[in-house]
């Protein structure tokens, strides 16, 4: 009997093992279209969702800014190809709307805004929408959007066969490591199963390094999502570190059907239509026009010309022109956090 007994010992110690072994075997040959299917189904069972990032910084490379960087994003988007896109400064005494987009589905209207008078919208920018139930291209990317659809895309549209995967180990969790070629660089992606398949972390596999990870997450409506995190890298050899936190999320929730009406135009301020290929000044003539920015004169002082640094590879735009500008002075303070604004954007190819 103590023979036997120890000879089950012994088998139930070689069977643990064998299925130890066949348990790492498995994670060592993660096949990427079965990620690419984890992750689309993902994506496609949100019919809906709506967020708000705020992404602060306090200090270049150690030194303190005069005045905190904080920038705000406002987004929500619906199947059918219904998005609402916001950009804001805002930081104390330096609030502004810097990008506002809303699509329905068939076009795209991108307002602009006057930089003295925050509010107030001077032109509009119609053109035929890109994508229908996919990422926003052609956007000023941030810590939400790398996470969620680097360079404009979902993460699944990333899984192709240049794409490689492992299962790896880290912070106690079994996270699944992609890595993936994107416009001239690579990305490295930890992607979390047990969070829904969310991005837990996104790294440019290039000399900076740039990297976005999120250190919490929250549930809404059942489903995982970022809550708080970091975007750090080394720019032009400065380091920088924002800190960004999700607020008013929704997902799979109604949105108010308000959310997605067109801004109203004040009177003079020009229409651009690309795909009719036309201009013209909104309620009025080219006087209505004159009149219009008559009343609102740029509050701009006359200043030498500011050489523009080389573009950044720290948040390359789907067709991998320039990424972000680069701080324009910071010993003068970042002229008032413009540098830093510039830094966030992106530009159109």
């Amino acid at each position: 009997m103590r023979n036997r007994a120890a000879l089950a010992n012994r088998l139930a110690i070689v069977l643990g093992l064998l299925s130890a072994c066949a348990d790492r075997g498995l994670a060592q040959s993660i096949d990427v279209d079965s990620i690419r299917e984890h992750l689309r189904q993902q994506w496609e069972s949100i019919e809906s969702i709506q967020w708000t990032l705020d992404e602060y910084m306090e200090r270049i490379d150690g030194v303190a800014l005069p005045t905190p960087a904080h920038l705000r994003y406002e987004m929500s988007r619906s199947k059918g190809g219904l998005s609402l896109y916001k950009n804001e400064n805002a930081a104390k005494g330096h609030e502004s709307i810097l990008e506002h987009i809303f699509e329905n589905g068939k076009k795209r209207y991108r307002y602009l805004y006057l930089r003295d008078y925050p509010g107030v919208i001077h032109e509009l920018d119609i053109s035929a929408q890109q994508t229908i139930d996919e990422g926003l291209s052609d956007i000023p990317q941030n810590s939400i959007t790398w996470l969620t659809t680097p360079s404009g895309k979902p993460l699944y549209m990333h899984m192709t066969s240049e794409a490689r995967a492992q299962e790896i180990d880290e912070d106690g969790r079994k996270l699944i490591e992609v890595v993936f070629p994107i416009k001239g660089s690579t990305l490295r992606c930890l992607l979390d199963p047990e969070r829904d398949w969310s991005a837990v972390s996104v790294e440019f596999q290039d000399s900076e390094r740039t990297r976005w990870k999120v250190t919490e997450f929250q549930r809404d409506n059942g489903r995982w999502f970022a809550s708080e995190g970091i975007h750090a890298g080394m720019i032009m050899g400065r380091f920088q570190e924002w800190k960004f936190t999700v607020s008013n999320l929704k997902i799979n929730r109604p949105i108010a059907p308000e959310t997605y009406e067109q801004a109203r135009l004040p009177s003079g301020a020009l229409v651009v239509d690309r795909i009719k290929n036309t201009k013209h000044v909104w309620n009025g003539t080219k006087k209505t026009r004159d009149e219009f920015l008559g009343r609102h004169p740029s509050k701009e002082k006359p200043s030498a010309p500011t050489v523009v640094p080389p573009p950044i590879r720290a948040s390359r735009d789907p067709d991998g022109d320039a990424w972000f500008y680069a701080p324009a002075a910071l010993a003068c303070a970042l002229l008032a956090l413009t540098g830093i604004l510039k830094l966030r954007r992106g530009r159109a190819s």
